[in-house]
């Protein structure tokens, strides 16, 4: 049976029509001639990867003014995925009073300009997102964090991730009031374990 001349015309359409598509689903380059998507703000992502011993001070929400903080202890282990990309955050603890396990995951966007940051916990069934900086002057991360509460309730703050030595950070949560006054609501020790 021979083609039809219109079989051989659509066949050859779509074959044009996919060579652009193949061309783009190409495999990039490996080995030396793969291109590095490694930036030099990748390397901050560097200083975060081990195991800390972390301490977590939480304001409860609706104590009274002054009433002391909400303390308990756990583990954050990091490390890098992706050839230096992705920096992959397990955290494990608990606050108040109730087991804590959480999981980040965090790069620099080249595009976008800033470290962007996904964030998921037993607390909520949301997905934390957020973009920052990071100031070298003062070697600090900063930036704004959102998602929703339980209740559906959007949620936003500010973010400070403080680093006092190689071996010290301190990272805490700023959040507004409907006054428009900032409350620090929790922060985070970590301690590098030796």
């Amino acid at each position: 049976m021979k083609p039809s001349l219109r079989s051989l015309l659509a066949v050859a359409l779509l074959a044009g029509a996919a060579l652009p598509w193949i061309a783009w689903r190409a495999p990039l380059p490996t080995g030396q001639d793969a291109p590095s998507l490694v930036r030099p703000e990748h390397k901050l992502l560097e200083k975060y990867v081990g195991t800390w011993d972390v301490e977590v001070k939480a304001q409860v929400p609706g104590q009274a003014p002054g009433q002391a903080p909400d303390v308990s202890t756990g583990t954050s282990t990091s490390r890098l995925i992706g050839g230096g990309l992705w920096l992959v955050t397990d955290f494990e603890g608990a606050m108040m009073g109730a087991p804590f396990i959480g999981h980040e995951v965090k790069g620099y966007d080249s595009h976008a300009k800033q470290y962007i940051l996904n964030w998921v916990d037993t607390f909520s069934t949301a997905m934390f997102t957020g973009g920052m900086q990071f100031d070298a002057r003062t070697h600090t991360l900063e930036g704004m964090i959102q998602g929703h509460d339980e209740a559906g309730m959007d949620m936003k703050w500010r973010a400070t991730d403080v680093w006092k030595d190689d071996d010290t950070h301190v990272y805490a949560m700023h959040m507004k009031a409907p006054d428009g006054t900032e409350t620090e609501m929790l922060t985070i020790t970590y301690k590098r374990r030796g």
